[in-house]
């Protein structure tokens, strides 16, 4: 937790920084490009960037990217017999989901080349703010006579930041092309909530039923954190995971 409180105040350290320097610069900014990620295209994500040239050698660049909330094309069905091994039968379907992602990435960068800023090779570090959010809902039901149409609303936070390198060519001293990539640590945390209005249903020995089984897993097992009440159950999992950057993008600067 502190690792992650300690990003967010980063992230908006970072930003204002990037603001102010940004105004301070108005009058004697030497070039401004705005960028659309051609990567982001295969996530269908809207990818934009803007960098700011400070001085001769150093820029600064806010990313911002977003998948448009929309319904993922996912049906499921499927039955299980455990009639065989003492058990029931039961299945579980998925009638509907939705998805939807947002982030900002702060940048600074300094370029190395002979060439000025925003032209050539540079180096620079980032950091990241990035929201995603799936809401599923579906039923469950089995031959001992339990129905339940319930809800799983899912949320990852992910707060951290890296290095980075790569290489912007400005052809015709307009249009750009920008290729880069990076490296860091990312804190994650993930919200579960399971909600249903099931009056049978019993989250309080669910919960009990979750630590037992996931407690003796070694590392992980501890991560894990479990709320319940009369209509709902709440899981959430702290981690921390290598970050890997790639970017290519297309602009024009002025």
């Amino acid at each position: 937790m502190k690792t992650s409180y300690k990003m967010k105040h980063s992230l908006k350290y970072l930003l204002v920084l990037v603001v102010l320097l940004t105004i301070n610069t108005a009058i004697s900014a030497q070039q401004n490009v705005v960028k659309w990620g051609l990567d982001g295209l295969i996530k269908l994500r809207f990818d934009f960037e803007y960098e700011r040239a400070l001085t001769p050698k150093h820029t600064v660049a806010l990313e911002v990217n977003a998948i448009i909330p929309r319904k993922i094309p996912l049906t499921y069905r499927a039955a299980f017999d455990l009639s065989t091994v003492g058990g029931s039968s039961y299945a579980i379907s998925i009638d509907k989901s939705n998805w939807f992602v947002a982030a900002v990435l702060p940048q600074y960068r300094y370029y190395v080349t002979k060439m000025d800023a925003p032209n050539g090779f540079y180096v620079g570090a980032y950091l990241k703010g990035k929201w995603r959010k799936l809401t599923i809902e579906g039923n469950y039901h089995d031959d001992n006579g339990v129905n339940i149409d319930a809800s799983i609303i899912g949320n990852v936070n992910t707060y951290g930041g890296g290095a980075q390198l790569g290489y912007q060519i400005l052809i015709k001293k307009h249009f750009s092309i920008d290729f880069l990539l990076g490296v860091g640590l990312d804190h994650h945390r993930l919200d579960l909530s399971f909600i249903s209005q099931d009056i049978d249903a019993d989250y309080q020995t669910w919960e009990e039923k979750l630590n037992e089984t996931l407690a003796p897993i070694p590392i992980l097992g501890k991560r894990f954190k479990f709320d319940s009440g009369t209509d709902f159950l709440k899981a959430q999992f702290n981690f921390l995971f290598p970050d890997f950057r790639f970017g290519l993008s297309v602009g024009y600067a002025f």
